[in-house]
């Protein structure tokens, strides 16, 4: 329904629900949301685990990596156990299923594991070679996120572009995945890639190392230098993964004049949408001002910072 785009992640869920055998009848829902829509905050994966946690509780079902299961008992009280650490993987895969073949954005399992992994106060390291999910603390400072008012959608082939990129440089350097590339092996093989295919295999070659260098950083407790590799990342997205605009650039480039911000890089998939920034506590009001204005002044695009709580993940 052309009208109504973003009843395609619901229906894509309810479709990818009935392939694993699980049973439902018709039900009325309304949808309630404060996540700004085409900003790279995940509004599209929050809308698919919630229709599918929704569809579990109104039918309960189990999910396993071969379908439905033997569905879980309520309590006394009428409750579903919580999902499982599998499940929750099971549930992202299916979510990401739906967006791929139903949506038509060739997406990975980021988004989908974020909402259902959260853990209050912490940040998560994702592995999609293992489909493993860690967490890390990550007290001290605010979260800051941006919206440079710039829509990005998904759905119009850039992102399917650079997927596309990715995959061809995986297959031409004989690896199941770039997860699997180290940069040496990368570099000694850039024959073998046309300029675009090395440009996104670099790119997340080295965003995968700076994922490394970030979880060691918070475990020193050097948020400072974890900062440096949000900037980090966000330079190579623009440079090389391309997957920035000018509206992002300023937005950092602002950021980090101030002396308040650690650290900061465009967030979701890019092509518009915002900025996540790491704000110092008791500089993120004037932050958030000064960005504001700055940003106005320089586009005519009115922005306004909120700062996020990070908090646990839905089932």
């Amino acid at each position: 329904n052309s009208a109504a785009p973003w009843a395609d992640y619901v229906k894509g869920v309810l479709v990818q629900l009935r392939k694993r055998g699980v049973h439902f009848s018709g039900f009325s829902a309304a949808i309630h949301s404060t996540i700004p829509i085409g900003a790279g905050m995940s509004s599209s994966a929050a809308l698919e685990v919630a229709t599918a946690l929704i569809v579990r509780q109104l039918f309960p079902y189990s999910l396993t990596e071969l379908g439905a299961s033997v569905p879980p008992p309520r309590d006394n009280r009428g409750r579903l156990p919580p999902l499982e650490a599998k499940e929750k993987i099971h549930l992202a895969r299916l979510c990401q299923a739906a967006e791929v073949e139903f949506v038509g954005v060739n997406c990975g399992l980021l988004d989908q594991l974020s909402c259902l992994f959260g853990r209050a106060y912490h940040v998560m390291n994702i592995d999609c070679r293992f489909h493993s999910v860690h967490h890390t603390p990550m007290p001290g400072e605010a979260m800051v996120v941006c919206d440079s008012g710039v829509k990005h959608r998904l759905a119009g082939g850039e992102y399917n572009e650079l997927r596309e990129h990715c995959e061809s440089a995986a297959r031409a350097l004989a690896a199941k995945s770039l997860r699997s590339v180290e940069l040496p092996w990368l570099k000694t093989n850039r024959g073998n890639l046309n300029q675009r295919q090395y440009e996104c295999a670099y790119h997340v070659v080295g965003e995968i190392q700076r994922v490394v260098f970030a979880e060691k950083a918070l475990s020193d407790d050097d948020h400072r230098q974890f900062g440096q590799y949000l900037f980090l990342s966000h330079e190579s997205s623009r440079d090389f993964l391309k997957n920035s605009c000018p509206e992002l650039d300023l937005l950092v480039d602002l950021a980090r004049a101030h002396p308040g911000c650690l650290g900061a890089r465009l967030t979701g998939g890019g092509f518009g949408g915002a900025t996540i920034n790491l704000v110092a506590y008791h500089q993120a009001d004037d932050f958030m001002k000064t960005i504001a204005e700055q940003y106005e002044q320089r586009t005519g695009r009115k922005t306004k910072p909120v700062v996020c709580q990070i908090v646990d993940g839905a089932g």
